[in-house]
This record gives structure tokens, C-alpha cells and sequence, in this order.
């Protein structure tokens, strides 16, 4: 009985310092941040509006992006996003956003993170053709398909 009075307190000294111990071990000793969880992925397209340019510091990645309806906010409420020139301050390693010119047709995915701020980065950017139109580009005269014209009546047969 004397030795189980002995070891009593020592069972409760590590049963306290296991249970301190424990959350550290789970979430790697607090010693690296967890990288932060992607909330949704998106794919538009759209038209280069501004490149960033190493003799201007206030110039940034913008592409005029056409709207995206699904779009989730933070609080995990879709709340859809209208077309709009948005800057994307990071590209995916591999991506070559230095080579884009204002003016230019993308296709573009970007993962949108809101732990620990709200952050977004292009993963994938598609060259699209020139002459790509967007549903928020208005339409320029003449671009219009001509519509197809009947064949005429040339009076033969009878």
C-alpha cells in the first residue's frame, strides 16, 4: 500500500505533462505554420490590363476577368464576382507572367485562399487568341457573322 501512495503522485505528474505534451506533438511542436488550406479554385478568362515592370513599383499583374458566378467568399457564401480588372500579385512558380502584354487574351486558374488573409495566386495561364471576345467587351461594328442569305430564284425548273 506504501508504494502505491508513492507512485500516485508521480502517475498524475505525467499524466499532467503528457497531456501538456500531446498538442505540441500533434501540430509539429508549434514550430512550422500549417501552409495555408486553398478555399476554391477558379478558372475565367479574360484581357491583360497592366504588367508589372521592374522601373515602375506601382505597376502589378491585372487581367480584366469575366465574371465568375460561383465564386465563394470567406465565409463560405456564394456570392458570385462580376467581371472586373483584378490584380494578381503572385503566379505559381513556373509560370511565365513576365512574358504577357497588355492587351493580351488569357485563360487563367487561380486558387483563392482566406487563412490566415485573404490571398489568391494564378496556378495555370493559357495564351488564348487575339481575337478572343469576352461577354464584357462590347460588341464593335462589324463583328457581327453576316446571316446567311437565301439561295435566289433563278426561274429554271418549271
Amino acid at each position: 500500500m506504501r508504494n502505491a501512495l508513492r507512485i500516485g503522485p508521480l502517475l498524475a505528474a505525467g499524466l499532467v505533462v503528457g497531456l501538456a505534451i500531446t498538442p505540441l506533438a500533434l501540430t509539429g511542436c508549434g514550430t512550422e505554420e500549417a501552409a495555408p488550406q486553398t478555399a476554391a479554385r477558379y478558372t475565367t478568362q479574360g484581357r491583360v490590363v497592366m504588367v508589372k515592370t521592374p522601373d515602375s513599383p506601382a505597376s502589378s499583374l491585372k487581367i480584366h476577368h469575366e465574371a465568375i458566378p460561383n465564386f465563394v467568399d470567406g465565409q463560405g457564401q456564394v456570392v458570385g464576382m462580376p467581371s472586373h480588372p483584378m490584380d494578381f500579385p503572385r503566379v505559381a512558380e513556373g509560370i511565365d507572367a513576365a512574358s504577357l502584354e497588355v492587351g493580351q487574351a488569357v485563360r487563367i486558374t487561380f486558387d483563392v485562399t482566406w487563412e490566415p488573409s485573404p490571398s489568391w495566386i494564378i496556378t495555370e495561364l493559357e495564351m488564348l487568341p487575339p481575337d478572343t471576345r469576352f461577354a464584357f467587351e462590347p460588341e464593335t461594328p462589324g463583328t457581327e457573322e453576316p446571316a446567311e442569305e437565301a439561295p435566289a430564284d433563278t426561274g429554271a425548273g418549271g
